[in-house]
């Protein structure tokens, strides 16, 4: 069962995202970043070769346990509400970071976490409480949940 990781900054939300898929604590990701890396994370966010080191910090390789995608890139995604209903169907089951609108910080992205059924989001202000809420228009990180996923050419 995952347990829900809340944001210590206005700009960590991957950081928990992780920790919850991975079950791992924030601390535990938080502590093996440079001084440096969290100071461009808390005035900018986390992006660029910072999501890929927190992905491995917590154990996780890319294309191997995690692709990052953009629905655009999926077949199924054609920006109509009943095709964003097939990609929910799609998620289910499988554990997503999905890039969001913030709701607090304007014109901002920010991340929640999807354990393939429920969805938390780390933030402490205001937060995305239920899943046909959260906007699938963005880049999604999909787990390895099913045996043959590195071979799919997403």
């Amino acid at each position: 069962m995952t347990e829900l990781v809340t944001q210590q900054s206005d700009r960590d939300c991957y950081i928990c995202c992780v920790a919850m898929a991975a079950n791992v604590s924030h601390a535990y990701i938080r502590g093996r970043l440079t001084h440096e890396e969290l100071a461009e994370m808390d005035l900018h966010g986390t992006s660029g070769p910072l999501l890929d080191k927190i992905m491995k910090i917590a154990g996780f390789t890319r294309d191997q346990d995690f692709k990052s995608v953009h629905p655009s890139f999926l077949l199924i995604a054609d920006y109509r509400q009943e095709k964003y209903r097939e990609l929910r169907s799609l998620l289910w089951g499988r554990r997503a970071i999905i890039q969001v609108p913030s709701l607090n910080l304007e014109g901002e992205m920010h991340v929640v976490y999807w354990d393939g059924s429920a969805l938390f989001d780390p933030s402490t202000k205001l937060r995305y409480e239920r899943w046909e809420d959260v906007p699938l228009n963005n880049y999604i990180t999909i787990f390895n949940e099913v045996a043959g996923w590195t071979h799919c050419s997403l």
